[in-house]
């Protein structure tokens, strides 16, 4: 593919070649291995790299993801959502994620499943978050991960009435102090780090999707216009005629940026209108 798309044979082959020789070693927040090992090693099955999605990826989800997330049902408030059914009356989730993708969640019905008949307020909510993501880097320091608090972020959902119909609160009306860890490290010297407070407009990037609690659409398409601004930059870098490496350019590279984050949004085609 590099190749269609008018890689020079010699940075291609370079690629290829480091790919096959490169020695990786194994870090946790326990430290690192003293051995290594390479994606040719075994001289019979030689690979090109270390992959995601590879063989190695269950092991690893059920030995260090699963039980985080074991820890994390036995020992914090969950998020309880009234079923969209009849066939239940609620349910409860503490986490949602894939892979190394983790949005932790709760509620005020959680919260008020644990303090029977007080009136929950917005400070016992961030007080609660505070502690489930406090919870959730400890577990994860444990099983050999570290968290990285400038890539966490968290939202503080309240609503107001207008007079005429609720709106999301600002994080000023919401007037909470912010959330703020201190990672685990070996030598427990770290210090406090605040999380990130976004606003309920504020979109973020998850799973190649950038979504926000309102619903807003604006930055998603700001996303998609870059998108295409440098697809067409690309292509007129193209120096080989050959109509059929656009065409993989197109189909294989810039199609599937576009559409795969149009699931996670309710786009029209006036939407789309301008990236069409």
């Amino acid at each position: 593919t590099c190749r269609q798309l008018g890689m020079p044979k010699e940075a291609q082959r370079f690629f290829f070649r480091l790919l096959r020789q490169m020695e990786f070693t194994v870090t946790t927040s326990h430290g690192t291995s003293t051995q290594t090992y390479t994606a040719s090693g075994n001289t019979s099955a030689p690979g090109q790299g270390v992959i995601q999605g590879g063989g190695a990826s269950g092991p690893n989800y059920a030995s260090q993801q699963h039980p985080v997330l074991k820890a994390l049902e036995n020992n914090c408030i969950p998020a309880i959502f009234p079923h969209a059914s009849r066939l239940r009356k609620r349910f409860s989730r503490w986490a949602t994620g894939f892979a190394d993708d983790m949005s932790l969640l709760l509620t005020k019905f959680g919260i008020a499943s644990r303090h029977q008949g007080q009136e929950i307020t917005p400070r016992q909510v961030r007080d609660s978050l505070a502690d489930t993501l406090t919870r959730y880097e400890t577990y994860f320091s444990t099983v050999g991960g570290a968290l990285n608090i400038k890539k966490c972020f968290y939202y503080l959902i309240d609503f107001k009435w207008s007079g005429t119909e609720w709106r999301y609160k600002t994080n000023a009306e919401l007037d909470l102090p912010p959330v703020v860890i201190t990672p685990t490290t070996l030598t427990n010297d770290a210090a406090p780090e605040p999380v990130a407070w976004l606003e309920a407009n504020d979109a973020q990037r998850t799973l190649g999707t950038y979504i926000s609690p309102d619903g807003s659409k604006t930055k998603q398409l700001d996303i998609l216009q870059g998108y295409l601004e440098s697809w067409k930059e690309a292509l007129r870098n193209i120096t080989t005629g050959n109509n059929t490496a656009k065409w993989l350019s197109f189909q294989n590279v810039f199609s599937k940026k576009v559409m795969f984050p149009l699931i996670g949004h309710s786009l029209t085609e006036q939407d789309l209108q301008p990236i069409h």
